[in-house]
């Protein structure tokens, strides 16, 4: 999609719908978007109609058009946040990378802004998104999606899902969706991703010699699909709509469907299933990956229980498998093997679960393993969990890793399982990964996730090797 903003009408039902930011908005012209549903005690905020956006793209109004879309993700926003003065100056790259952190105390208390906003008709919140918005659109040629990120979602949302994603790339969760990703990107056909967030998945899809062909991404988060459409996967299509209601896709449009770390958020898990099968080919693959079973806490979501989750697949050929075996798969540089499902002991034990669905019975196999290391796709950097520890005087750097909050360490504990604790790197291998040189050593630190691969906008460069 290439238009930025723009109104487009169905020829069946008429409405018009509005483009925003490249991202095509899917809704009734009456219907609010942009409200946040992490904090529904939120009021401060109303959202925007689908009609009134169409009539500011109209009268050309795209700043104003942008900037009702961005809500704070949390009750407790910094309304008064500023965002930094120095982009784009060459003395901003950082030698070491600047973490987003929810926690950052505001210059006025966040109970006294809401009060003044409140005594002000909401002013204070729409100079807040108006500050916002400008900021992101005037500088989005320069900005890194972490860069956007830490500003809209830690510095002015102040939310927790800010160290989620911006440390999302290798962590346990990830693994195991790219072992079912990996499944789905050998197939021939479109790709739908649903609930894509800001597309950490959506650009492996895009990426290497099968990047040439459609991806779609769905999501009811506008900014989530923002920061997908400008900065991890460009080549890809985004529309913001909820993932359980009708999909504007002819049926059997795709040849394969994926849901990572979403679908125990759903409430019409039926509801997202059936668009789901609709709108895939008869032989498509299905893979939804990481959604909590309901008899282990902490809940969150619309978890249910294993027996839950087999009764809401029913007659459809699946396979339950739990996180736990998925990791070992890829981390193992095994096949993932779909012949049967995990016993029922094994799933009744694992906090997260994942179903691969599809008719296609030659699915259900020992597959074979995937060429290279799927989350090695896109530009090298070192691993943004790593933090700067000591620098020598030759350019050598050692680094430790260090979990950003304490409850991502609760829900990724596991990363040091394979991940090295410390590590020093020398200025060759630096070297080595700007040029994206993958050399012995730098794939020996790729299969150690002390490498990474990213999308090319997706974080500043952080130890330059001159």
């Amino acid at each position: 999609m290439g238009v930025s903003f723009g109104v487009t009408r169905c020829r069946g039902c008429g409405y018009e719908f509005p483009i925003v930011g490249g991202v095509l908005i899917v809704a009734e012209p009456g219907q609010l978007i942009g409200v946040e549903a992490e904090a529904p005690a939120f009021r401060v905020g109303r959202g925007v109609s689908a009609r009134s956006l169409c009539r500011l793209i109209e009268r050309r109004r795209y700043a104003e058009a942008f900037s009702r879309l961005l809500n704070p993700a949390t009750p407790e926003a910094d309304l008064l946040a500023r965002p930094p003065a120095d982009v784009g100056s060459p003395e901003r790259a950082p030698t070491e990378f600047i973490r987003p952190d929810p926690h950052h105390e505001p210059r006025v208390p966040v109970s006294v802004q809401g009060r003044l906003n409140r005594l002000s008709g909401g002013r204070l919140l729409h100079r807040a998104r108006r500050r916002v918005g400008e900021y992101l659109l005037e500088n989005r040629e320069k900005l890194t999606a972490l860069e956007a990120m830490d500003f809209y979602m830690a510095r002015y949302s102040r939310a927790e899902t800010a160290v989620h994603f911006a440390f999302g790339f290798g962590q346990p969760r990830h693994l195991a969706a790219l072992s079912v990703a990996s499944l789905i990107r050998e197939r021939e056909g479109a790709i739908l991703d649903l609930a894509c967030g800001p597309g950490h998945l959506t650009h492996y899809f895009c990426a290497g010699e099968t990047g040439d062909r459609p991806v779609v991404g769905v999501d009811r988060n506008y900014f989530r699909l923002w920061i997908a459409r400008n900065f991890m996967a460009p080549g890809a299509s985004f529309i913001c709509q909820w993932v359980d209601r009708p999909l504007p896709f002819r049926s059997g449009f795709f040849g394969s469907a994926f849901c990572s770390d979403a679908f125990h958020l759903v409430l019409n898990k039926a509801g997202c299933l059936r668009e789901a099968r609709r709108v895939t080919a008869s032989d498509a693959l299905i893979g939804i990956v990481r959604f909590g079973n309901a008899a282990i806490e902490p809940r969150e979501g619309h978890e249910l229980t294993v027996d839950g989750y087999a009764q809401l697949f029913g007659e459809i050929p699946h396979v339950l498998l739990g996180e736990d075996e998925l990791v070992a798969s890829y981390r193992g540089q095994e096949g993932l093997d779909l012949r049967r499902s995990s016993s029922p002991e094994e799933l009744a034990v694992q906090k997260w679960l994942s179903a691969v669905l599809s008719d296609d019975e030659t699915a259900f196999r020992k597959h074979q393993p995937v060429d290279g290391r799927a989350h090695a796709e896109g530009r090298l950097v070192v691993n943004p969990i790593y933090r700067l520890e000591s620098a020598s005087a030759e350019g050598d750097v050692a680094l430790r890793f260090e979990f950003p909050t304490e409850w991502y360490e609760f829900e990724n504990a596991g990363y040091l399982e394979y991940a090295p604790g410390r590590i020093t790197l020398s200025r060759e291998v630096l070297a080595d990964v700007q040029a994206g040189s993958r050399t012995d050593t730098v794939r020996d630190l790729i299969d150690r996730f002390v490498l990474i691969g990213v999308p090319d906008r997706y974080m500043p460069e952080r130890w330059p090797a001159n």
